[in-house]
């Protein structure tokens, strides 16, 4: 799916559900094996992750779950797009809540993509297809700063 002159993607899933992220992981082997998927647990988890790649982030794209162990996804993607080192970098919110109240507020705190969960494996590969060849075709992601 990616062209030889693209750099490698790096996908961090913060998701507490192990069925979602064992899910995803398959899936994305399937579709796209040159992309490295980095699953944590939690908000803590995904902020200590990002901190040990501090000046030299990957190319990367954020998958987040709203509800965490601890901190609401909310709370964690506004500390994300409050942060200036943090904040270009895309989060797509992957939830299981189709609800209109949730899906706003997660644009009023700068998600760049609302996603809801697929019901089935097909619908995971469709979503994992589409939102690769979204964010490595057609979409141009930032380049990484320094803290």
């Amino acid at each position: 799916m990616l062209g030889m002159s693209e750099a490698p993607l790096t996908l961090l899933l913060v998701e507490d559900d192990i069925h979602d992220a064992v899910l995803l992981e398959s899936v994305l082997q399937e579709v796209a094996p040159e992309v490295q998927l980095v699953h944590v647990l939690d908000a803590a988890a995904a902020f200590h992750q990002l901190s040990l790649w501090e000046g030299q982030l990957p190319p990367l794209l954020i998958l987040l779950d709203l509800e965490l162990p601890g901190r609401h996804g909310h709370e964690v993607l506004e500390e994300l797009k409050t942060d200036a080192a943090l904040r270009p970098v895309p989060v797509i919110v992957f939830s299981s809540s189709e609800e209109q109240a949730v899906i706003n507020r997660s644009y009023h705190l700068h998600a760049n993509a609302y996603l809801v969960k697929p019901q089935s494996v097909d619908g995971y590969r469709k979503l994992v297809e589409a939102v690769l060849h979204y964010w490595r075709s057609a979409a141009r992601l930032p380049v990484p700063q320094t803290r």
